[in-house]
């Protein structure tokens, strides 16, 4: 487990992550956040020609989370950007 995975898996544990969420939602945020994902895939399947170092998440996992982002945030299209 990366050391990635074991801090947000802490921060969730003692409910930073859902705490934030809480105050988020009272409170209006005037950002805009853009997430950025190199690429998906499993460990696994990887070529030799591919750096595994650089999945930032398996399909499983972007899966997993673009569900728990669809559920506390609210995608805009670059379109929606744009006009406002």
């Amino acid at each position: 487990m990366s050391l990635r995975s074991k801090l947000a898996r802490v921060l969730d544990g003692i409910g930073v992550v859902q705490a934030a969420l809480r105050v988020r939602s009272f409170v209006a945020t005037p950002w805009l956040t853009t997430l950025c994902y190199h690429r998906t895939a499993d460990k696994a399947s990887n070529r030799d020609e591919l750096d595994g170092e650089i999945i930032d998440a398996t399909p499983a996992q972007f899966d997993q989370q673009m569900k728990f982002l669809s559920q506390h945030f609210n995608f805009v299209s670059v379109e929606e950007v744009v006009e406002f």
